[in-house]
């Protein structure tokens, strides 16, 4: 091993080698609901129930959303791969959705009906922290499926994997 000093692509190599699991995260706007693939997620507190999420600030979902706008974090499993690429890209919402049953919750954020667990909550709190526009929610209900899914979706060096369940 040797030392590196942290650039932009050195960065880059050492986060690629942190697996995280992946998430589609849904905020409603005055423009309508938006929605983007993260991996950048993370439960802050229990009590009370805070989430973070971290988004580039130059994407058309960071510069929409605002503080007291409802949202909800879908935890997505290794079925929702599929809609996770379509999450990912630079679309627009129709095309994002197409085929997905589309409900709101008690927040008014917007929900897909396929991933079995789902966080949603109103925005809380928005920073700029380098490139990234860092977000707080106040967690205000949990949907969660009676079945735990088979196997995370998980992204690992610039790749969508998944855990085989060890005995």
């Amino acid at each position: 091993m040797h030392p590196l000093e942290p650039s932009d692509e050195s960065m880059r190599s050492a986060m690629r080698r942190l697996a995280s699991g992946v998430a589609i995260a849904t905020f409603g706007s005055e423009a309508g609901p938006v929605g983007l693939t993260v991996s950048s997620f993370t439960s802050i507190s229990l009590m009370p129930p805070i989430i973070m999420i971290a988004l580039h600030r130059d994407s058309a979902s960071a510069q929409s959303i605002e503080v007291g706008r409802p949202f909800a974090v879908h935890i997505l499993s290794s079925a929702d791969e599929a809609l996770s690429v379509r999450f990912s890209e630079q679309t627009d919402w129709q095309e994002k959705t197409l085929g997905e049953e589309i409900t709101f919750g008690r927040s008014g954020a917007t929900i897909i009906a396929g991933p079995t667990t789902i966080i949603e909550g109103i925005v809380d709190t928005c920073h700029e922290v380098g490139t990234h526009r860092v977000l707080y929610g106040a967690v205000d209900q949990l949907h969660m499926s009676e079945h735990p899914p088979g196997s995370p979706l998980l992204y690992f060096d610039q790749n969508y994997r998944t855990l085989d369940r060890r005995h």
